[in-house]
């Protein structure tokens, strides 16, 4: 049984796209982790443009995704952000 936050999460946030669990999610998709890579990048994909007010005179792109080099730990990082109204 989801928990109160889960609830308002599931009935007020997530309004934006919707999808088939059973058909839009690739299958290789098996962890939390890759289901965030995928779900971030997916929104930045379909949202390119779009634009939010995030303060007074500041708009930023709803949804963004890239992949970064990261020289202090030679490693290749995956880094997403996303701007949801709540």
């Amino acid at each position: 049984m989801a928990n109160k936050t889960e609830e308002w999460l599931l009935k007020n946030l997530f309004k934006m796209t919707a999808i088939n669990i059973a058909t839009d999610i690739p299958s290789q998709i098996d962890t939390l982790e890759k289901l965030h890579a995928w779900s971030g990048a997916a929104l930045f994909a379909i949202n390119p443009t779009l634009t939010v007010i995030e303060g007074i005179g500041y708009t930023e792109r709803a949804a963004q995704s890239g992949r970064f080099w990261v020289a202090a730990d030679a490693k290749t990082r995956l880094i997403t952000r996303t701007s949801l109204e709540v």
